[in-house]
């Protein structure tokens, strides 16, 4: 099956298997599973009713939630958690269903419509509710995990909370649930009580690093790396895990100080073994000037923080010192080979851009990535002479050597045609290939609501590539070809950070599907290196001309490995470089100007 794009030059679709054909120009893909299809249950005729949006692992594996519709199904069994293995999909948990490692006839009666967690070893994790003949209501929600056939209770609410005298109460929805990559740990943000609201509820952090439930930080403890006087203030944010079951989180503090230093911030981990502070309001800022130290900004206390398996993070932050202003009061750091690293600095000029245009505010809407190899993905708004609100923010990545653009608005858009800008950016997940995948608006002629939104991707060398756009005709079984409403958007979160991923680290980004006839289906895309339909044709506007030579310039790398972004539009012999061979097949497809 092939993606096909309705245009003025006319559409091909081609059927080859369950998988697109790796062809010049197409991106390869598997539809999971489609609403109106047979579900893998024991009632004859039941069918998928509705999808929600997948998750993704190392192996391929795609997890999401997902109702049922037909004879035996009501409200008590109809919605259910699904693991789809190569091709075989298999219930994970459904509603009416026993929940293990409770009393016998306690059953599941809901599965809430929250984001679940799947690992590298295919261990799904998720939240529960229990029927209330068998639970009262301070008992009822519970956090499992495993393997489908083989869940384990991890804890229930009302259980001791470990390392306190209390229990948990109102212990966890999956937005604060964080499952190791390959280790099986699990960390979660959780209250605990006594059961009585007048005493207070502590807000703490526990993980099962050590193989057991044990408490990583209560509220109550004093901070790390901070004065005496020194507590947290607000809850605990930004947790993650990463595969060697290391945890990283933020809170704010409060300072026995007058304002503006009396509120703060800091970043913990345990990847040392015992809790220390990564970084912190009042620490000195590398990269900016003697005296400018990081400062208290409550906008960045609840954002996710990247992490990696090598127990590295980034963060931004607001500054103050003697030579900070308020056109250059923020920044992005990460912590790379040489320690804490500052990546940009609001006021610095834009590489690759004309001369007296400058980053502006980092992440105004966008959030933080941080991919395996340290690359760090952000958004930011830009200032300068030539800058408008039609190109003012644009979308970057993070390397030692510097930033490197991946896309902006008002900029050609792969995929479309000529006159068509980005309007705006949605971005969405990066991986350890340091491929970045983002949904954007874009406009410009032959646009308007029916085709103005999509997913595009870097490929592995950098190039972007149209993934799905609202409007593409896409083939989801033998001649059953559907016109796309909506392309979905890409789970916001890094390969090792213990967050709900839609893309692996091989390039398999999987999506929530909607048609304009009603029905929707879970796709996954697979990019590793892009190759347009005609070879040479860098740009990718249907022919291969001066601009494209320029490409083949700058991509040109003799005998030695292939690293330009793009370099696969040029790589005709396919054995990963671009050398005079190559060149050749380039002038041999000229068609001009």
């Amino acid at each position: 099956m092939i993606v096909g794009r309705a245009c003025a030059q006319g559409l091909v679709i081609a059927v080859s298997g369950s998988l697109a054909a790796i062809a010049m120009g197409q991106i390869p893909y598997r539809v999971v599973v489609r609403t109106g299809q047979a579900a893998p249950v024991s009632e004859p005729n039941v069918v998928f009713d509705d999808l929600e949006s997948p998750l993704v692992n190392a192996s391929g594996q795609v997890c999401f939630f997902a109702s049922l519709d037909g004879p035996g199904v009501d409200y008590a069994n109809d919605r259910a958690l699904w693991l789809d293995t190569a091709g075989t999909t298999v219930s994970v948990v459904r509603e009416g269903e026993y929940a293990p490692g409770t009393s016998p006839g306690t059953y599941f009666t809901s599965l809430p419509s929250l984001t679940p967690r799947l690992n590298a070893l295919g261990e799904v994790t998720f939240v529960g509710h229990l029927d209330p003949a068998h639970a009262d209501e301070d008992h009822d929600r519970g956090l499992w995990a495993g393997l489908p056939g083989a869940l384990e209770l991890v804890v229930l609410e009302g259980d001791p909370a470990p390392g306190t005298n209390l229990t948990f109460f109102v212990p966890f929805e999956s937005y604060s649930i964080y499952v190791s990559g390959s280790a099986g740990a699990i960390a979660f943000s959780s209250f605990a009580w006594d059961g009585g609201y007048q005493d207070g509820v502590l807000g703490g952090l526990w993980t099962t690093r050590t193989g057991s439930l044990n408490l990583l930080q209560h509220n109550e403890c004093h901070p790390p790396g901070t004065a005496q006087e020194t507590t947290y203030w607000g809850d605990f944010e930004g947790l993650a895990i990463n595969s060697a079951g290391q945890s990283v989180f933020r809170s704010g503090l409060s300072h026995d100080q007058p304002y503006p230093h009396n509120r703060g911030w800091g970043i913990w981990s345990d990847r040392s073994g015992t809790l220390a502070m990564v970084a912190g309001d009042q620490q000195a800022a590398p990269g900016t000037p003697e005296g400018t130290v990081f400062w208290y900004y409550y906008e960045y206390l609840n954002e996710d923080l990247p992490w990696t398996d090598t127990g590295k993070t980034a963060f931004r932050s607001r500054l103050i010192g003697p030579s900070i202003t308020y056109d250059n009061d923020f920044g992005i750091w990460a912590e790379w080979p040489g320690g804490l690293t500052l990546v940009m600095q609001e006021g610095d000029p834009v590489p690759g851009l004309p001369a007296g245009t400058f980053f502006d505010h980092p992440g105004y809407g966008g959030p933080l990535l941080m991919g395996g190899a340290g690359d760090v993905v952000f958004d930011c708004v830009l200032t300068g002479e030539n800058v408008t609100t039609a190109n003012d923010r644009a979308l970057w990545r993070g390397l030692p050597a510097g930033c490197e653009l991946i896309a902006r608005e008002g900029d050609p858009v792969p995929g479309t045609g000529e006159g068509v800008g980005y309007k705006y950016f949605y971005p969405g997940c990066v991986n350890n290939c340091g491929q970045v995948g983002f949904s954007a608006a874009v406009a410009g002629p032959g646009i308007d609501v029916s085709n103005d939104q999509g997913v595009w991707m870097t490929d592995r060398s950098g190039h972007v590539v149209a993934v799905l756009r609202e409007g593409d005709l896409l083939e989801v079984g033998p001649g059953d070809v559907r016109t796309v409403a909506s392309a979905g958007s890409p789970r916001t979160a890094g390969t090792e950070d213990g967050r709900a991923h839609g893309l692996s680290d091989d390039g398999e980004l999987a999506l929530l599907v909607r048609f304009t006839d009603g029905s929707k289906a879970i796709v996954v895309f697979s990019i590793t290196i892009w190759r347009p339909e005609q070879g040479g044709d860098y740009d990718g506007d249907g022919d291969v001309d001066l601009h494209d030579y320029a490409g083949l310039q700058r991509c040109f790398s003799g005998s030695s490995p292939a690293s330009g972004a793009g370099w696969g539009a040029f790589d005709s012999d396919w054995d990963g470089d671009v050398d005079i061979t190559d060149g050749e097949a380039f002038v041999a497809e000229m068609s001009g100007p």
